[in-house]
């Protein structure tokens, strides 16, 4: 996703994360925290990152990998003003 970011744009990037499967039913538990483990690990091989500018791909690659994992997760953007301050997460069933 970092790269359609940098590539094609935002635009590009969020219609190719709002395509990913969904469902419909609440999944929690082990499957849930499994998933995101996973996410976890793989976040943590990533040696470019720049955690306190990164939350825009971050999210929106966590975002991809839960939805295709079966879970109906959200993403959120947030955004304030003034001072001008943005931020982005996922959120599932208030999580």
């Amino acid at each position: 996703l970092r790269l359609i970011i940098r590539f094609r744009g935002f635009r590009a990037a969020y219609l190719y994360a709002m395509r990913a499967a969904r469902t419909r039913s609440l999944i929690g538990g082990e499957y849930l925290q499994s998933a995101i483990r996973a996410f976890q690990f793989a976040d943590n091989l990533n040696l470019v990152a720049d955690f306190r500018r990164d939350c825009l791909p971050r999210s929106l690659a966590l975002f991809c990998h839960l939805r295709r994992s079966g879970i109906g997760a959200r993403h959120m953007i947030g955004i304030a003003a003034p001072p001008f301050a943005a931020h982005a997460w996922v959120d599932y069933a208030g999580e």
